[in-house]
C-alpha cells in the first residue's frame, strides 16, 4: 500500500505554487535581459551620436581653418554671425569679388540657404564664394556659431569660432560647444 501511495504522489505533477515561483522567476530573468539590452542600445547610440558630431565638427574646422590661414585679411562686413575673408588667388595684391569667402549659418530646412535668424533648429554651415557658389560644409550639425576677432575687420590678425553642435538633435548627447583660434598668416 505505501508503494501505491507513492506512485500517486508521483503522479500529481507540479503545483500551483511551484509554477508560480518558477513564472516570477523567468520573468525577473526577462527583466534583467531587457534593461541591459536596453542599456546596451543606448550607450551605442550615444557612442554613434558622439563619433558623428566630432566628424562633421572636424571637417567645418579644418575647411574653415585653412580658408583663414590662407587668408589676405578679414572684411569690415564681418561680425559674430559670419566672417568674410579675402583669399588673394593670384597674388596681386588687389581684392576683387571673386577672391572673397564667406562663412554662415543658414536653416537646414531652407532649399535657397538664405535664410538666418532666430530659429532653434540646426544650421547648414555655409562657405559661399565672391562667384556667388554656395558649398554645404556641414549639414545640420552647428546650432549656434560665433565668430570672434583680437581687433575690429579689416585689422584682425587671430579669428576665434565657438561652435555649438549635435549630430543628431534630441536623442542621446547633449549639445556640445567647441572653440578654436586661427591667426591669419598672409595678413598685410
Amino acid at each position: 500500500m505505501s508503494r501505491l501511495r507513492l506512485r500517486r504522489r508521483d503522479e500529481r505533477g507540479i503545483s500551483i505554487a511551484e509554477l508560480v515561483i518558477s513564472m516570477m522567476i523567468f520573468s525577473l530573468i526577462g527583466v534583467m535581459a531587457v534593461t541591459g539590452l536596453s542599456s546596451s542600445t543606448r550607450s551605442i547610440g550615444q557612442v554613434d551620436d558622439e563619433v558623428q558630431g566630432l566628424q562633421d565638427l572636424r571637417v567645418v574646422s579644418e575647411r574653415l581653418s585653412r580658408d583663414l590661414r590662407q587668408a589676405r585679411g578679414i572684411d569690415a562686413a564681418s561680425n559674430a554671425n559670419q566672417v568674410t575673408i579675402w583669399i588673394d588667388a593670384n597674388a596681386d595684391y588687389k581684392q576683387t569679388s571673386s577672391e572673397t569667402i564667406t562663412w554662415h549659418l543658414c536653416r537646414a530646412s531652407s532649399t535657397t540657404c538664405t535664410e538666418v535668424g532666430p530659429y532653434n533648429g540646426l544650421y547648414d554651415v555655409l562657405r559661399q564664394d565672391g562667384t556667388g557658389k554656395k558649398s554645404i560644409v556641414g549639414h545640420t550639425l552647428v546650432s549656434n556659431i560665433a565668430f570672434f576677432y583680437d581687433v575690429a575687420p579689416p585689422k584682425t590678425r587671430v579669428v576665434r569660432v565657438d561652435m555649438t553642435y549635435d549630430a543628431m538633435p534630441g536623442r542621446y548627447a547633449k549639445l556640445r560647444t567647441a572653440t578654436f583660434e586661427v591667426r591669419l598668416r598672409n595678413v598685410q
